[in-house]
């Protein structure tokens, strides 16, 4: 996943279908975000927080 630029509202759309995706088949191992997340959106703290709590699990919930 790439560039979310301080937007948490589209980045926990995103990971609510990842999670439907999960539950609905084979779940992916691993999750790799790189890009820009803190550039020109509202909420790039949010953001960071939203992915280092996530980085921290041993599971995407």
């Amino acid at each position: 996943m790439d560039d979310i630029p301080g937007m948490i509202d589209p980045l926990e759309r995103l990971l609510t279908a990842i999670k439907q995706h999960d539950e609905a088949s084979e779940p992916v191992d691993k999750r790799i975000f790189f890009g820009d997340y803190l550039d020109y959106g509202p909420n790039s703290w949010p953001v960071l927080d939203r992915l280092m709590d996530l980085a921290s699990r041993p599971s995407w919930s």
